[in-house]
């Protein structure tokens, strides 16, 4: 009887660990380590290579989904309610104030302005896409006219055959040069996010602060930006693959 108890205080001991340890790994770092790296482009990789990475992905976003959804049921009752015309502010707690509110614009404009420069890597990457896409067409248009449908004659196969290996080339050659520049905007933009957590986290801190001192509005869950901004992240990634060819149809010789 008494070694029963033992093993059953041994086994709410371990559930409860394993729990905490599970509530632990839903943290946006924890999250963000459960991603896949930013991957090095292989544009002639297999289609199973890129289901499995994107795989990966959609898990951890429908974790993430899973913990704003959570934040969201528990933030209902927090919510600081007060007569906003009694609150007895006075001078300190004014100064108080004035010094939150600049903070939190501070607080703000860094995260735009480093949010904005990602964005405007990929921008920037839509350009030269743009007339690389047009360059791509020019030099794939004439093996284009030399592919066969239908029925063809056995010179008429080879030479369309002949074509789209010409034709597959030059769409790797063009991944190649677009992939790689895809891939360090989505590195950068992970060096981003992992610095502007703590930012995400002060800002709701002084949000907070500002709202229980003015007595009124509805308290910022902590973690909420970051998981917001990991979920964006995440999307990003999704794009690693975007200038992805695959295996040709046809053996190169």
């Amino acid at each position: 009887m008494k070694t029963r108890t033992i093993s059953t205080i041994f086994l709410s001991l371990f559930l409860l660990a394993s729990s905490i340890a599970g509530q632990a790994q839903t943290t946006p770092e924890a999250l963000l380590a459960r991603l896949p790296a930013v991957p090095t482009i292989n544009c002639a990789a297999d289609t199973s290579e890129v289901n499995r990475f994107t795989e990966r992905i959609y898990e951890v976003k429908s974790m993430i989904l899973a913990e704003v959804d959570r934040i969201h049921a528990s933030a209902k009752s927090d919510i600081v309610a007060g007569d906003i015309g009694d609150l007895g502010i006075d001078a300190q707690s004014s100064q108080k104030l004035y010094k939150l509110a600049t903070e939190q614009n501070e607080i703000g404009d860094r995260i735009t302005e480093r949010m904005t420069r990602i964005s405007n890597l990929f921008v920037a990457i839509e350009m030269k896409d743009t007339m690389a896409t047009k360059e791509l067409k020019v030099q794939m248009k004439p093996w284009e006219e030399q592919l066969c449908s239908g029925i063809c004659t056995p010179a008429e196969v080879a030479r369309s055959n002949a074509a789209e290996k010409q034709i597959y080339a030059l769409k790797i050659k063009y991944c190649e040069k677009m992939s790689p520049l895809q891939t360090d905007a989505i590195t950068q933009y992970l060096t981003t996010l992992k610095g502007l957590f703590a930012d995400y986290r002060r800002l709701a801190d002084v949000q907070n602060e500002t709202i229980k001192m003015m007595k009124v509005g509805e308290i910022v869950p902590k973690d909420l930006s970051c998981y917001t901004a990991l979920d964006e992240y995440a999307t990003a990634l999704l794009d690693s693959y975007k200038y992805w060819v695959g295996k040709s149809a046809i053996t190169i010789l």
